[in-house]
């Protein structure tokens, strides 16, 4: 039975890393690192998140191996269910760590007149049209809606039926533009 002869050779890797042995580590990674990604990222649904999750589990089965029951269950069962808690762990610490919103990124650039500030000059010295214009109308349509007629991101998304992260990111980009075309002239 494979099976039997992959729990066995597990059994020993995990004996030896008990004992100190850095090669069984290595043995161990190169025997379970496909499976145990694969579970990993079925939970996580995030590359990078899932090999970092994977790196502190197999860092868990280094410094847990020594606690290992065979009489409780497979080495893989074992080594799943750190998998499934680090996953589970991980997902709950991302729910708990709060999110910053593109509003509070503004107060975190550089002290530079914003996009935003140049805009609302040119405006008033009626210099804004042209660069307007000259962005493509989508985008021009998006930033009169926003800065002219003072809507907010979710109020121009609602009218245009366009998802409110690619208004937020047109909107963005049109104004990069502008400021680009604007201190260059």
């Amino acid at each position: 039975m494979p099976n039997d002869t992959h729990n066995s050779e597990l059994l020993q890797i995990l004996l030896a890393m008990a004992e100190g042995e850095k090669e069984a580590m290595h043995r161990l990674y190169v025997s379970t690192s496909r499976e145990l990604y694969s579970l990993c990222f079925s939970f996580i649904q995030n590359r990078e998140a899932s090999e970092d999750v994977l790196h502190e589990v197999y860092l868990k089965a280094w410094n847990r191996a020594a606690s290992y029951d065979h009489t409780k269950g497979t080495p893989m069962a074992w080594l799943t269910r750190i998998v499934r808690n680090s996953a589970i762990d991980w997902i709950r610490a991302q729910k708990r760590r709060p999110t910053t919103g593109d509003d509070e990124l503004i107060f975190i650039a550089d002290q530079s007149e914003t996009a935003e500030e140049m805009l609302i000059r040119a405006e008033q010295s009626d210099n804004v049209r042209l660069p307007v214009d000259n962005l493509v109308s989508a985008d021009a349509d998006l930033i009169r809606s926003a800065y002219l007629r003072g809507m907010t991101y979710s109020e121009v998304a609602n009218e245009t039926g366009l998802p409110l992260g690619t208004v937020k990111t047109r909107i963005r980009k049109g104004l990069r533009i502008m400021r680009e075309r604007m201190t260059h002239d």
